[in-house]
């Protein structure tokens, strides 16, 4: 028997946290925050208490949906 790699081991999340928005769709916190009170950014899911966090699913549906740049982009 072989033993798993670190890549067979990585566990893929299902949902992102706060902290973890930024680097997966490129945008500051406070932009996040602005988009999501013009309901712009889709809205958070309640995990419990007071934490939330953002489905993979309906994040990734999310950018999919963004225009596509054009120009000097």
């Amino acid at each position: 028997m072989t033993k798993p790699t670190n890549a067979e081991n990585r566990i893929e999340p299902l949902v992102y946290t706060k902290a973890q928005l930024p680097a997966v769709v490129g945008l500051s916190k406070a932009t996040i925050d602005n988009m999501r009170k013009d309901k712009k950014f889709p809205a958070p899911v309640v995990l419990g208490g007071r934490k939330v966090g953002w489905p993979v699913n309906v994040i990734k549906e999310w950018l999919a949906s963004r225009p596509v740049a054009t120009g000097i982009y």
